[in-house]
């Protein structure tokens, strides 16, 4: 992952975010795995908001503990905010494919930044998930 690159780094973050590892006792697990993609602020917020966040039932991440599902991500070609140097927002598309359901459509909303350009590597300061 080239982590100068704003899809790279949003693909790389949102899915980790996302993405259920068996024996994952719930989102903060995810989030907490996608850390080194996060700015230290949204890292901290996102441990005690993750359950807010990630709108997927702790009862289901229990069901997936033995199958975990799959997850792609996919940056949009919907409109975002003109890029600065140390700013950058897109859409992206997430499907979850749980074994034993339909696929989960999600959309996020999602925010990255960096300290300087165009030297230093994007990091995910924000996301918003909507089914």
């Amino acid at each position: 992952m080239d982590p100068c690159s704003v899809p790279a780094v949003l693909t790389a973050a949102v899915g980790a975010a996302l993405e259920y590892q068996g024996g994952d006792p719930d989102q903060r697990a995810a989030l907490r795995r996608a850390r080194p993609l996060l700015t230290e602020e949204f890292a901290a917020l996102a441990d005690t908001a993750a359950l807010v966040w990630l709108p997927v039932p702790v009862a289901t991440w229990h069901r997936w503990q033995n199958k975990p599902p799959t997850t792609a991500v996919r940056v949009t070609a919907d409109d975002h905010p003109p890029d600065t140097s140390t700013r950058a927002q897109r859409v992206l598309a997430v499907t979850v494919h749980p074994h034993d359901a339909p696929p989960l459509d999600l959309a996020v909303y999602a925010h990255v930044e960096r300290d300087r350009a165009p030297s230093s590597a994007w990091r995910l300061s924000w996301l918003e998930v909507t089914p």
